[in-house]
């Protein structure tokens, strides 16, 4: 009956046109039940809805956002866990590992496992993905909008995720795998607890210095933690931090009040300490990130923020501290970036002298009031001043790089005056005997000569307290020495009219007392000139190490003499003619004429003051 009623006229078009509109969409068999259509059926992800009487898969927006193909899942074994925000399995941070499995499909689908937790703020998670028999895990991280967030894994195998920095609320971690392969994995999520310290600069907590460290935990490599300090105008600060083991490593980097770095230190294993050094120009913000390098995390480092106090001096020569010279000025380096430029007047015709006290490591520059660097100066050493020099000149002192360069010390520009002594003995007054004379350098390489008047058989005690360095000049075997050291010496005069000694620059602005006294008679002449016949055999006394006795002893040519002279000592014949003959101890000569002949003996190099004995023997 149906079929012929609709046989003719136009009721044939509009089946036909309703059949048509029927495969077209869900949207004409509205009168089918979903939950009929949809019982037993399951989504890969999205909602199940009936197209016919047939169920169908919908994603919605979270799905799309989440880039997903939602469709009625077809895998061989059925899907553990649902795909979309409904049916996400809540993760517990109370559970121990649980397994999962990636289901393989009939027609190619891919598996997905949703997982959701409720993330709390400021705390860092850890997401482990241990493969069973699934080649590998790929877990996405997603936000409650489905939008992929960014996630760090936490070893090389890439078996365990960092979920850090979520703003609190409920995330979600998706499992799959690499081209629909199939197999069995555990999964658990950890919660790390609070971040110590924020990521950035713009929530950093802010650290009071103290001398008491605080602790910075780093829970995973790429864990920057954050310190703010509120620098005040003028002082300096030190940021360290202690590393907790040889095989760790961390970068500490100094962030400027705009966030841009501005300096950086490393440390390596606990013997290299890392540390940063601020001069704040003005008071206001500063940051220090503490990023860990190496190491197995989570590592904990012991830091401490130190306010290394306000400036002492100021930075450049407008804003130079005055000294006044031979009153000591206390200095601090208070940072490895601290300057100190101090100022003082020097008048004409005077030398100086920088002394330091304690020692501590630093670098001084001397420069002129025109701003001409006249040189580097090691503390306790003598300034280069030029004798015309009068006005100002300036030391700029820079820490040296070396541990301890925070520790006071006391900078002293000494007046030594002009001066003391003449260079050369040519230009010196004679001094008295036996009254004890102060010799001060001036200068480095100062050179202060004295002369005394002494009797031409004396023999003088030389002396100076503490000891020093001199240039003695008598005759003699040591005539114009070499510089000694001398504390107390003898020195015969040899016939001379005059002694001079010449000090040199020994201890630094050490005053040292010069005496210069008679204490004794020499007992044979000292000069050719006052040479008298000697009476063989004989002995004497050599009262100095510059000691020479003359004599004369006549010699008949031809005749053959053995003489006999101590073993350290040294014999000279000079002939009528003028020639002579060295030697010393035993030995022979025969002259080749007769006459009277002049003799002398003397302790050679190294000998030491004492009796001599002498013979002359015929043979």
């Amino acid at each position: 009956m149906l079929r012929s009623t609709l046989r003719g006229g136009a009721a044939p078009l509009v089946i036909t046109v309703l059949v048509a509109l029927a495969g077209c969409g869900p949207t004409f068999e509205t009168e089918v039940d979903d939950a009929a259509a949809c019982a037993g059926v399951r989504c890969t992800a999205g909602t199940c809805f009936s197209n016919a009487g047939q169920p169908m898969c919908r994603c919605g927006p979270w799905e799309d956002s989440a880039g997903l193909v939602c469709q009625v899942s077809s895998f061989v074994t059925p899907d553990d866990y649902g795909g979309s925000p409904e049916e996400a399995t809540p993760l517990s941070l109370l559970d121990g590992p649980r397994e999962g499995r990636i289901s393989a499909s009939t027609r190619g689908q891919s598996d997905r496992d949703l997982f959701s937790f409720e993330a709390k703020a400021g705390h860092t998670y850890f997401f482990f993905c241990e493969p069973v028999s699934l080649l590998r895990c790929l877990p996405r991280l997603l936000d409650g909008s489905g939008r992929q967030v960014k996630s760090f894994p936490l070893d090389s195998r890439r078996t365990a995720w960092i979920l850090t920095s979520l703003p609190e609320g409920t995330w979600y971690v998706e499992v799959s795998s690499d081209g629909g392969a199939a197999g069995s994995y555990t999964y658990q999520l950890v919660d790390m607890g609070l971040d110590d310290f924020s990521n950035g600069p713009d929530s950093a907590s802010v650290r009071e210095p103290s001398e008491v460290p605080f602790k910075v935990t780093s829970t995973f490599l790429g864990d920057d933690d954050v310190v703010r300090v509120d620098a005040v105008a003028g002082h300096a600060y030190r940021f360290g931090c202690e590393l907790p083991s040889l095989d760790s490593g961390v970068t500490l980097r100094l962030l400027n009040s705009e966030g841009r770095g501005v300096d950086s230190v490393e440390g390596l294993g606990v013997r290299n300490k890392p540390q940063l050094d601020l001069k704040a120009a003005k008071s206001g913000p500063w940051f220090v990130e503490v990023s860990p390098k190496y190491g197995q995390p989570p590592m904990t480092f012991d830091c401490k923020l130190t306010d290394l106090g306000l400036d002492d001096h100021g930075d450049t020569p407008d804003s130079a501290t005055p000294m006044t010279v031979d009153v000591p000025i206390s200095v601090r380096m208070h940072s490895d970036k601290d300057v100190d430029e101090l100022v003082f007047t020097a008048d004409a015709l005077h030398r100086y002298a920088l002394r330091q006290q304690p020692a501590v490591p630093v670098n001084i520059q001397f420069f002129d009031d025109a701003g001409r660097r006249l040189g580097a100066i090691a503390p306790n050493s003598y300034l280069p001043v030029l004798v015309s020099g009068a006005g100002a000149y300036h030391l700029r002192v820079t820490p040296s790089g070396m541990n301890g360069q925070d520790v006071p010390f006391e900078l002293t520009v000494v007046d030594v005056a002009m001066d003391d002594h003449p260079t050369y003995p040519s230009e010196a007054t004679p001094s008295p005997l036996g009254v004890p004379i102060p010799v001060r350098a001036q200068f480095l390489s100062d050179f202060d000569a004295l002369v005394f008047n002494v009797d031409g058989d004396g023999v003088y005690a030389v002396s100076c307290e503490p000891e020093c360095t001199m240039s003695i000049g008598a005759n003699g075997s040591r005539t114009n020495s070499a510089p000694q050291r001398v504390r107390t010496k003898n020195v015969n005069a040899n016939g001379a009219a005059s002694l001079s000694l010449t000090v040199l620059a020994t201890s630094f602005l050490e005053t040292h007392m010069v005496t210069v006294k008679k204490v004794g008679t020499d007992d044979f002449p000292g000069s050719a000139s006052l040479a008298q016949p000697l009476t063989l055999p004989a002995s004497g006394n050599f009262e100095a190490e510059n000691d020479v006795e003359f004599f004369t002893v006549t010699l008949e040519a031809g005749r053959t003499y053995r003489v006999d002279a101590s073993p350290s000592v040294g014999v000279f014949f000079s002939q009528p003619d003028g020639l002579g003959q060295t030697t010393s101890g035993t030995f022979v000569l025969t002259p080749w004429q007769t006459g009277t002949y002049q003799m002398s003996i003397w302790l050679p190099e190294g000998g030491f003051p004492g009796p001599w004995s002498l013979d002359l023997t015929p043979l």
